[in-house]
């Protein structure tokens, strides 16, 4: 995906991108897709946002855990 400012260049050097990707990646590679992001230009923010949450998405528990002491009474 190429998103933000580089998504807005996507389409005029499709060709250009897609032949130095082939050949850096492998020159028989024919699986390749360029595609611009959903969200458009806040893709990248939302990225970003997603890899800093990433702790407390996959394991919310543990954070909870640490900082929280659970009433019995």
């Amino acid at each position: 995906m190429l998103a933000g400012h580089l998504g807005g260049l996507l389409e005029e050097y499709r060709h250009t991108v897609m032949e130095e990707l082939r050949f850096t990646l492998s020159r028989q590679s024919t699986d390749i897709r360029l595609a611009t992001p959903d969200f458009g230009a806040e893709s990248i923010v939302i990225g970003a946002a997603e890899l800093a949450f990433e702790p407390v998405l996959n394991n919310p528990h543990s954070l909870l855990a640490d900082d929280l002491t659970i009433r019995t009474d």
